[in-house]
């Protein structure tokens, strides 16, 4: 895994921040490592991050190992790519609110995506809500 993407994935693991901070914070630094190792006094110059938000980001970084969560990733076979990957899908960017992080088994980044659907969940849902969107995508597969 590139060296990059242990940071997006290790923003991904923290509370409160969503698609919409990470956009800023990526366009503010140009880097997800350079956004995690600034200092608080950095983190203020981000538009749109409350002084609160910061205080919270920079104390809830302490408790994430970014290679622990890479190898996190890896153990379950999950591939990633951001939004900052030139092969991040085109139909996807062009979403008025594209998700920064996409999280997927499989491959489908040479495939044809115009027919395509993609379920999109909360980083923390019920069983029901498990159950009910499994029973879902199943009855939409193809017989064959």
């Amino acid at each position: 895994m590139e060296e990059e993407l242990k940071y997006w994935l290790a923003f991904s693991k923290l509370e409160g921040v969503g698609s919409a901070s990470l956009f800023d914070i990526y366009e503010h630094f140009h880097s997800m490592k350079a956004a995690w190792i600034a200092s608080a006094l950095d983190w203020q110059e981000v538009k749109q991050l409350r002084k609160s938000t910061i205080c919270e980001f920079k104390e809830n970084q302490k408790k994430i190992n970014v290679d622990k969560v890479e190898e996190e990733f890896l153990k379950k076979n999950i591939n990633v790519i951001t939004i900052a990957d030139e092969k991040y899908p085109a139909e996807l960017k062009n979403l008025p609110d594209p998700p920064a992080i996409l999280f997927y088994k499989g491959d489908f980044l040479n495939k044809d995506l115009s027919k395509a659907l993609a379920v999109v969940g909360s980083r923390k849902c019920s069983s029901s809500e498990i159950e009910n969107t499994t029973f879902i995508i199943k009855s939409l597969k193809p017989a064959n």
